[in-house]
């Protein structure tokens, strides 16, 4: 009788043994399924991201650039830049900038500079001209230095955008160039909003230590 009800014990824990054991098996199964789904979702939507980033700014770039060449067909303004008039490029630019380039178009930075990369005027900022900027405006130098339109992400004195920087001709000579920029948060709200998700920007603080502009902590 003792071995009988013994043997039962035996078998009783044994199966609770069992139960737990699959319990735990089941469990750690379904952690790790998920975590894998969860991994193969988070890749995806990365991919996804960088994607649509990528195809973001390229359409950015085309568009900056048919709206610079608008801008720079007027020979008018070329020739007042080539002749160093910049009251008489601000008198032609800055409505132009004020009534449709930032309202309409987004565009936050509209200004030129003369070789290799100094400031000779700009629309967002009329007061401020003549620093070089050429220690961190790498696509304006690239630009005057190839003369050839260079467009990408960098980062300013008005902070981190997506800049387009087109070389200026006057009678055959290169004198400059043109330079559109848009806010690059305005970019990824576009993306956010379709992807259904939301964002934080970092950049490291030594990428402002020489545009004089102050990022956010």
């Amino acid at each position: 009788m003792k071995k009988s009800t013994s043997m039962k014990a035996y078998i009783t824990t044994a199966m609770t043994i069992g139960m737990v054991i699959l319990i735990i098996i089941n469990a750690v199964k379904t952690y790790y399924s998920h975590q894998i789904t969860l991994e193969k979702n988070t890749l995806e939507l990365k991919e996804t991201l960088s994607k649509d980033l990528d195809n973001f700014l390229k359409d950015e770039a085309k568009e900056l650039k048919m709206e610079a060449e608008l801008i720079l067909n007027d020979r008018v303004i070329v020739e007042r830049f080539a002749n160093g008039d910049r009251s008489g490029l601000a008198e032609l630019t800055l409505p132009i900038y004020e009534q449709k380039l930032r309202d309409e178009f987004g565009i936050g930075q509209f200004g030129f500079h003369t070789p290799p990369a100094t400031v000779f005027y700009r629309a967002h900022m009329p007061n401020k001209w003549g620093d070089d900027v050429s220690s961190f405006r790498h696509t304006v130098v690239e630009t005057n230095r190839d003369k050839k339109i260079t467009a990408g992400l960098e980062v300013g004195k008005s902070g981190l955008g997506m800049r387009l920087v087109h070389p200026i001709n006057y009678k055959g000579q290169h004198i400059g160039s043109m330079e559109f920029g848009t806010s690059f948060e305005d970019i990824l709200d576009k993306i956010a909003t379709r992807n259904n998700v939301d964002y934080t920007i970092g950049v490291y603080t030594r990428g402002f230590d020489k545009t004089g502009h102050k990022a956010n902590a």
